[in-house]
């Protein structure tokens, strides 16, 4: 997994000001495990089922086939998991520390502070910064 120290700008209809987020990206090594992990848990299942009569007929073909295709959706979607965690980050109108997390961020980011109730923008530095 890779962390990023990232500055944002955390902005409200009244305030604005600077803030940290930390950045979690997972690298195709983690995205590898997960995706060898699940697939080896699913054959595992299927070869015990082997030995259960009738069940078999379905298990086995089912997860031999199914298996890989699971795994594959379980790294590209490990993969491209890009989430956004507060650093000791405080609402701009009443300081009150905010606590969110974004998984497969999409800009614009919002979160209503729990204290104050304003919508916090999350503005991300553009990629030429």
């Amino acid at each position: 997994m890779i962390k990023i120290t990232r500055s944002v700008t955390l902005q409200t209809d009244k305030h604005s000001c600077p803030a940290t987020c930390v950045l979690e990206q997972y690298d195709v090594g983690d995205a590898a495990k997960l995706g060898l992990k699940v697939l080896g848990i699913i054959w595992l299942i299927t070869g015990v089922t082997v030995f259960i009569p009738l069940i078999h007929f379905i298990s086995v073909p089912l997860g031999i086939l199914v298996g890989p295709v699971i795994a594959l959706v379980m790294f590209y979607e490990r993969k491209r998991k890009l989430s956004l965690t507060p650093d000791n980050t405080p609402c701009p109108d009443c300081q009150h520390p905010l606590q969110f997390e974004f998984d497969h961020i999409n800009k614009p980011l919002s979160v209503a502070c729990t204290q104050c109730h304003a919508i916090v923008r999350i503005m991300l530095p553009s990629h030429g910064s």
